[in-house]
């Protein structure tokens, strides 16, 4: 009799100590995965900032009167960029690594008082390139001699510009040159012109227009 309760004892102590292994060992597992998710959760985060490097700014075109408008838009801007008062208030700007500099500059006139020179410019240009804006707005980058434009169509001249408040918004990048009181035609065989062609798609695409 005394035999049989000890087995039986020495049984209930083997499952109450397999049943704490068991706990143990499942609490040790779910905290060895909660951290293993952790960490995987901060590389990924860290990860993407350093992929992620753009800055999100909001720009003032000049207005038909030479000043900064009222009216504004925000996008992201590609490491490099940064907004500046060169020839307006609020530029966007880039040095390159081959030392050349490019200018993004932006206006707005009211859609009736479209500048001729602008239409021209456009149905003489070629699409290299249409993407989306944050806002679902097909826009085509437009390449002429001076200038990148974006258009919100083919260029075909007239209505073909984004809008902004009821406004037509201008955007061009050019070659800055230092000092040269127009436009000067762009360098398309330099190094950098590709470089900065994706970077002005990217900006046309983080538009929020």
């Amino acid at each position: 009799m005394i035999t049989k309760k000890y087995q039986t004892g020495s049984a209930l102590v083997v499952v109450v100590v397999l049943a704490a292994v068991a706990i143990v060992g499942g609490l040790g597992f779910v905290y060895w995965q909660n951290l293993a998710n952790k960490k995987s959760s901060e590389l990924s985060s860290q990860t993407s900032s350093k992929n992620d490097d753009s800055q999100k700014v909001t720009v003032h075109p000049q207005d038909s009167q030479g000043m900064k408008a009222a009216d504004s838009f925000t996008t992201s801007l590609p490491k490099g960029w940064s907004v500046q008062k060169v020839y307006e208030d609020e530029d966007i700007v880039k040095t390159t690594s081959d030392g050349n500099q490019y200018l993004i500059s932006s206006f707005v006139v009211d859609p009736d008082s479209t500048p001729a020179m602008e239409n021209n410019q456009v149905s003489m240009g070629e699409v290299v390139k249409t993407v989306k804006t944050s806002k679902g707005t097909s826009v085509s980058v437009v390449k002429t001699p001076n200038s990148l434009t974006l258009t919100t169509c083919m260029p075909t001249g007239n209505d073909c510009y984004l809008q902004l408040n009821g406004k037509s918004l201008f955007v061009h990048l050019y070659w800055y040159k230092p000092g040269a009181q127009a436009a000067v035609d762009m360098d398309y065989t330099s190094a950098s012109v590709q470089e900065v062609i994706d970077d002005f798609e990217s900006i046309a695409a983080s538009l929020n227009i």
